[in-house]
């Protein structure tokens, strides 16, 4: 897992893989580490992905993101981008056959 190229403490993995971006994290880190990202850089992108996690975490938790889950927890279809002019990285999830 591309995780562990980047993070080694065990309660840090378990935090980045829990909540609703937990699943697409493997993924991203993956496609950081391809586009020839350096460790800390990652490890600053996925730590702010990490504080969007948790609250997103309290906002599924109170039923709020009903549609991101379901679209999430059914779909294989995710992209990952980089806007350099913007300093934008986003991640895309489609629902299948989309």
């Amino acid at each position: 897992m591309a995780l562990e190229l980047v993070f080694v403490c065990s309660r840090t993995l378990g935090k980045l893989r829990s909540g609703p971006l937990g699943k697409l994290l493997d993924g991203y880190c993956d496609w950081l580490l391809g586009c020839g990202f350096s460790r800390s850089t990652i490890r600053k992108h996925l730590s702010n992905v990490s504080h969007l996690n948790g609250l997103m975490r309290k906002m599924w938790q109170a039923g709020r993101l009903c549609r991101l889950k379901m679209l999430m927890d059914s779909s294989r279809n995710i992209h990952y981008g980089f806007d350099p002019e913007n300093h934008r990285i986003t991640i895309s999830v489609a629902a299948d056959g989309r």
